[in-house]
């Protein structure tokens, strides 16, 4: 629960940031901190190894738990200093010494602070101190929501609040270290050891999937902006990043949910309680209507939606917008199947299926950016990938057991038939309306297949009690 809640409460206040960086500078600073920032955030995604469930699995059964906790924050501190130095030489080889390159070389700096707060944030975890993880985290959002509020009073270059970022994120790992985890490890005699290179190699690379599995959405998401920033002008990184962040706040209720019934569609599960396929039936039909509704808002709003909270000067990229929400039809769906198959212990089918779509969107991206140099063809690409990874594991469901080819049939002209209906009507009534006849038309479904017993939630909230 403390996951969820400080998740979804950090989420509000960065975006809210984001929306005051994006409005106080214009698209060319803005732009550059992107590209700094997304650097920063693909490297971070590898630099911690995926090693936290590595060390809460054999924390337990451990021995000296308090050599297995140093050894865990040693590679951590040495992770952190190794990949910062790849990402100077990443940003140095994509944009020479430019200004991306000198805001990687600062913001870079919380890689090596991430690392260790994310070794505290897994011992909290073990530590059942969840609670004490989220409260740091939420008055750090609220400073940095503080930071941006006063640009309004102060004028600040992008490198002064790149610099003001790293500070921040010194003060939080201050926090953690002295309210957290201070009786428990000690950065400096920590620092001062030495484990040979075997041990820390032979740890790396037993844990090899846990890398993979915790690196590829970072990464997926980041490559919009470098293709972005290397075939089209600077200014055009900025509409994709606006866009994303609309679509990642989006995102969060889908993801809330189906973390919300994982436990409910584990094999062990289904054991005890063999109405588990039916509440993944209907978690289905709820994620399919959030995907189809959250597209027509966005689809019928993005224009009001964008100059409000990112400025006039954004105005014109609301279409661009939309075609990234094409996504949105189909992620909800897919999160909730990628749990399904993690659930059923099936991780490794999980990562290759994720390698498989990462690969598609790279072919495809790269190949329309060099001969249309668009930024549409980000979004289609995006979305084709995305489809090709939810049939790939509508079709290992399916071998599974979980779903018929009629239902996946079903599926999808659930999702299809409701946008076509858009369209028709977009030919007779202004688009504002139709976002509210939409609702009342799935108002109607529901009520009626609730009325018809088609629908029981009840068997959803006993599950999940």
């Amino acid at each position: 629960m403390w996951g969820t809640i400080s998740s979804f409460a950090q989420n509000i206040l960065y975006s809210i940031f984001f929306i005051i960086i994006a409005r106080k500078y214009n698209t060319l600073d803005f732009g550059n901190y992107i590209i700094a920032n997304t650097m920063y955030g693909m490297i971070l995604s590898f630099s911690s190894l995926g090693l936290g469930q590595w060390y809460m699995r054999n924390i337990a059964t451990s021995e000296n738990k308090q050599n297995l906790t140093d050894q865990f924050l040693q590679i951590q501190i040495q992770s952190g200093v190794g990949f910062y130095i790849v990402l100077l030489v990443i940003s140095t080889l994509l944009y020479g010494f430019g200004i991306p390159t000198q805001l990687a070389l600062i913001i870079g700096l919380n890689v090596v602070f991430d690392n260790i707060i994310y070794a505290i944030k897994c011992i909290n975890i073990i530590s059942y101190e969840q609670h004490r993880t989220f409260m740091i985290l939420f008055c750090e959002a609220l400073l940095k929501v503080m930071l941006g509020v006063s640009l309004f009073f102060h004028q600040m270059s992008i490198f002064q609040i790149l610099i003001s970022l790293v500070f921040l994120r010194v003060i939080t790992l201050q926090l953690f270290i002295r309210f957290t985890a201070g009786e428990k490890i000690n950065i400096r005699q920590i620092i001062l050891k030495t484990h040979l290179i075997e041990h820390w190699r032979k740890v790396v690379t037993k844990n090899w999937p846990f890398v993979i599995i915790g690196s590829i959405s970072v990464l997926y998401w980041s490559v919009g902006n470098i293709l972005a920033s290397k075939f089209l002008p600077l200014e055009q990184v900025s509409y994709y990043e606006i866009s994303f962040k609309l679509f990642a706040m989006a995102e969060i209720i889908p993801l809330m949910l189906s973390s919300t019934i994982f436990p409910q569609l584990s094999k062990t599960k289904i054991a005890v309680n063999e109405r588990a396929p039916e509440v993944y039936k209907i978690c289905v039909f709820i994620m399919n209507t959030y995907g189809v509704l959250a597209y027509i808002f966005v689809y019928c709003y993005a224009s009001y939606i964008i100059p409000t909270l990112f400025g006039i000067k954004y105005n014109h990229i609301s279409n661009y917008t939309a075609g990234m929400f094409l996504t949105m039809l189909i992620f909800p769906m897919s999160i909730l199947q990628a749990n399904l198959i993690v659930a059923n212990k099936k991780e490794k089918t999980d990562m290759w299926l994720n390698v498989i779509s990462l690969i598609t969107y790279l072919v495809i991206a790269s190949i329309g950016m060099i001969k249309f140099r668009d930024l549409t063809i980000i979004n289609y690409s995006i979305f084709i990938s995305f489809l090709a990874f939810n049939i790939l594991q509508g079709m290992f469901i399916h071998k599974m057991g979980w779903q018929k080819s009629t239902d996946t049939i079903i599926n999808y002209l659930s999702i299809g038939i409701p946008i076509l209906i858009v369209y028709y009507l977009e030919q007779y009534v202004e688009r504002i309306f139709i976002f509210p006849f939409m609702t009342m038309c799935y108002l109607v479904i529901y009520m009626t297949s609730i009325r018809k017993g088609k629908i029981n939630f009840s068997i959803l909230i006993q599950s999940s009690i």
